[in-house]
C-alpha cells in the first residue's frame, strides 16, 4: 500500500514554517538562491492578502509545499520577469501565481503524487474565485506535463528566471477543472476526483472565513507573523 499523503492549506505561521524551510532548501539545491541563516525563503509577495500555503505530509512529516499568491499590493513573484504577460492576464481575469514548489529529498519517490495533490488543493481553493487565472513558471521541458495535466498554456516567450530558462504558463481555474472532468488519462481522472471529492479525508483547510477579502492589519500580523518572517535577510522573487 502506498504511503498516505495528507495536505494542509493554511496561512498560519506555525504551519507554514515547515513550508518555508522546504522551499528554501529546494531553491538552494537548485541554485536559485544563496543559503539564508534562518533557512527560510520569504518574498514580499507572500504577504499579498489571500496568499495561502499547501503543505503535504507523509507519516506526519512535511514532504512537499506549494504557495499560491493572488494579485495584490506586492505584485506577483514572477512579474518582474514577465510584466507584459501579466498585464495581458489581468485584462482577462485575476491572476494568482502558483509556485515555490518544493519536495523533500526523502519524499521524491512520491513526487508525482505529491505534486498532483498539492495542485489539487490549490485548484479547490481557486474554484471559490472563478475569476482566478492560475499561472506558474516552469522549465521548458516541464511545459508538456502541465499542458497534459491542467491544460495550462504558454503566455509570452521563454525568459531567464533565477538564471535558468523558464516559461510562464496560465489557465483559468474553471477551465482547469473542466479539462480534468473531460479527461480519459489516469492523470486527468485522478485530478478530477481530487478536485470534486465532497469530503476529502486527505485535505485539511485552516484558512480565515472569507479569506478573499483583504484582512485588517491586526489580523495579518496575527496570522502571518510579518515581523518574524522579515527578521532575516529576504530574497527577491
Amino acid at each position: 500500500m502506498p504511503d498516505r499523503i495528507t495536505v494542509t492549506v493554511t496561512d498560519r505561521i506555525s504551519a507554514i514554517d515547515a513550508a518555508l524551510t522546504l522551499v528554501h532548501d529546494g531553491f538552494v539545491e537548485s541554485g536559485f538562491m544563496r543559503p539564508q541563516r534562518a533557512r527560510r525563503r520569504v518574498i514580499p509577495q507572500y504577504f499579498n492578502p489571500g496568499t495561502f500555503f499547501a503543505v503535504a505530509y507523509i507519516a506526519g512529516r512535511p514532504a512537499g509545499a506549494l504557495v499560491s499568491v493572488p494579485d495584490g499590493p506586492f505584485g506577483l513573484p514572477s512579474e518582474a520577469v514577465y510584466p507584459e504577460e501579466f498585464s495581458r492576464i489581468r485584462a482577462t481575469g485575476v491572476p494568482i501565481e502558483t509556485g515555490s514548489l518544493a519536495i523533500a529529498p526523502a519524499a521524491r519517490a512520491h513526487k508525482r503524487r505529491l505534486l498532483t495533490m498539492l495542485f489539487a488543493a490549490q485548484v479547490r481553493i481557486g474554484l471559490t474565485r472563478p475569476e482566478y487565472i492560475v499561472s506558474i513558471t516552469v522549465a521548458p521541458e516541464q511545459e508538456r506535463f502541465y499542458r497534459a495535466f491542467a491544460n495550462m498554456r504558454r503566455v509570452g516567450t521563454e525568459r531567464d528566471l533565477y538564471g535558468y530558462p523558464a516559461v510562464l504558463l496560465a489557465a483559468p481555474v474553471t477551465e482547469m477543472a473542466e479539462w480534468a472532468s473531460s479527461g480519459t488519462s489516469v492523470l486527468r481522472r485522478t485530478a478530477h476526483r481530487l478536485y470534486t471529492e465532497s469530503d476529502p479525508s486527505w485535505l485539511t483547510l485552516d484558512l480565515p472565513v472569507g479569506m478573499s477579502a483583504p484582512p485588517s492589519e491586526e489580523a495579518l500580523l496575527e496570522r502571518v507573523g510579518f515581523p518574524l518572517l522579515f527578521s532575516e535577510e529576504t530574497v527577491s522573487a
